[in-house]
């Protein structure tokens, strides 16, 4: 029998990294879009098809698509509960899965016109109606505020996925025109204030509301609107803002969201497709959305470095390189922790964004930190990664490319490094936990933004020993926030024994497998 309702859960671990995970589901919108283009709901029907069927009947009614990109797709899909999957990638249907068909136009907006120029806000000027039911749907956050979860019909659902743009544009839209700013003390939003400063009309502000309302980070009495406690201190001034993170997505990044399709079928960027640029240089030739990209990724950065330190042996190294390490937070995270503890720290990136360094390692004396402008990818004269140091830790730079860039990447750092050096990985890995975690969505931004991507724990496994590293707790790799700290040694550090990885290595030093952090 067709169940009435079902339900979804957004989980998180902090309301912090919630409302980000919100903020980025306008992919699911897409996605869920882009299925439905594909017939996707009649090609998998009520049995169960494995993944070689699914790619063969789209095969077939498209002239080309990209084999492994559809399955990334699908795995998104299936970790929202649009349709369920197993390890050996046999995907079946849940109650949503019906509506990814071309019957159901009156409820998936398949064409999408993500991007205008002006004012953000005129995303909201969607009818009446479509905000209606939008706003009439349940959704609850709980007590501990580390999950949202939403209750409704298959239908409804089905129609809040394809409409999950507007609720990620309504957080966006509270970062861009600073919304924040135009709260009193008692949190009281001042809309006529913020009317004639923003020249935003009534329609669009009471629209921006009824979607904060939805998610319960606005509360509304009488006339009088007040914005959620967690809001004010995410989207504020406050230490934990990720205002900046947000700020960071322009129009060209929402442009490249529509061509999602035209990367399934083509392995062209999304981005490239929509700018004439890939997403780096592109960057590169607008100076102001290099500054904002490299704030916001920063600004969002600061959480995970703390953590990160926090969960590190650190000071069982003296000599660290942070490769791609941006205005250094991490490094600054390593020194304020082990302040009793003399590190000899090094940044190693880009001359630009050495150049950008602000409230970050400027707070680091010059004899504690030494600059170090290079290009992982070219060791030319002058950019070469800093050689035979303890330890080189590369944090959430992997992911943006693919895996050749990468074995060119880490065959760079493995020259580098003496037989004793260590390297450690710190990157999302794809966990097929339940649960709406960012991994997954992050992997479908890395697929528009570049041609980059979030791996399981076997595909780094497999990249590291392609680059002759042996990662030292492949089984055991902590995850702290949404990553794996994952440890490597070069394969000489075994005496090019046959190993077992970590189980050899253990057996050798005398360690446990879990104090294997302790190795240097």
């Amino acid at each position: 029998m067709k169940k009435d309702f079902m339900e979804v859960v957004v989980k998180e671990t902090s309301i912090k990294r919630l409302i980000y995970a919100l903020s980025i589901r306008y992919l699911l919108a897409r996605a869920f879009h882009v299925a439905a283009e594909f017939n996707l709901g009649k090609i998998i029907g009520n049995e169960s098809k494995d993944f070689e069927s699914i790619f063969l009947a789209i095969s077939g009614n498209i002239v080309k698509i990209e084999r492994d990109y559809l399955l990334r797709l699908l795995k998104f899909l299936a970790n929202h509960g649009v349709i369920t999957s197993n390890e050996q990638d046999i995907f079946g249907s849940t109650e949503l899965t019906p509506f990814l068909n071309d019957q159901n136009k009156d409820l998936i907006v398949s064409t999408v016109d993500w991007c205008e120029s002006g004012n953000i806000l005129n995303y909201l000027n969607v009818s009446n109606s479509e905000c209606d039911r939008l706003c009439n749907l349940v959704l609850n956050i709980s007590l501990d505020e580390t999950k949202i979860v939403m209750r409704s019909s298959p239908e409804d659902m089905a129609f809040l996925f394809s409409h999950f743009h507007l609720i990620s544009r309504a957080l966006h839209a509270i970062a861009q025109i600073n919304m924040i700013k135009y709260t009193d003390v008692e949190r009281k939003i001042n809309d006529k204030e913020l009317s004639k400063s923003l020249q935003i009309n009534s329609k669009q502000f009471k629209r921006l509301m009824k979607i904060l309302k939805l998610l319960n980070l606005a509360e509304k009495t009488g006339g009088i609107y007040r914005i959620s406690k967690s809001l004010v201190s995410i989207l504020g001034d406050s230490p934990e803002t990720l205002q900046p993170a947000f700020c960071m997505v322009g129009n060209a990044w929402w442009n490249s969201v529509s061509e999602l399709k035209h990367t399934l079928l083509t392995r062209q960027s999304a981005f490239e497709k929509a700018n004439n640029l890939n997403f780096f240089r592109y960057l590169e030739a607008h100076p102001e959305e290099q500054a904002k990209f490299d704030v916001g990724l920063g600004c969002f950065s600061k959480e995970d470095d703390t953590m990160v330190a926090d969960n590190f042996p650190f000071s069982s190294y003296r000599r660290i390189v942070d490769i791609g390490g941006g205005y250094g937070g991490l490094l600054f995270a390593i020194n304020s922790r082990d302040n009793e503890y003399r590190h000899e720290l090094s940044l190693y990136d880009q001359s630009h964004v050495l150049h950008n360094i602000h409230n970050g390692l400027t707070r680091l004396s010059s004899d504690e930190f030494q600059s170090c402008p290079g290009d992982l990818f070219n060791q030319g004269e002058g950019s070469r990664i800093p050689k035979n140091k303890d330890l080189y830790v590369i944090k959430g730079v992997l992911h943006d490319f693919n895996n050749e860039q990468c074995q060119v990447a880490l065959k760079n750092i493995y020259d580098a490094m003496s037989d004793e050096s260590s390297l450690l990985v710190v990157e999302r890995s794809l966990r097929s936990e339940s649960g709406l975690g960012s991994n997954y969505a992050s992997d479908i931004l890395m697929l528009v933004l570049l041609d980059g991507r979030e791996r399981s724990l076997e595909e780094w496994l497999m990249l590291y020993k392609l680059c002759g590293f042996v990662c030292t707790n492949a089984d055991a790799a902590p995850i702290i926030g949404d990553f794996s700290l994952m440890l490597c040694k070069k394969q000489g550090f075994f005496n090019r024994q046959e190993h077992e990885g970590k189980d050899l290595l253990a057996k050798q030093v005398g360690l446990a497998p879990e104090n294997l952090f302790n190795i240097k």
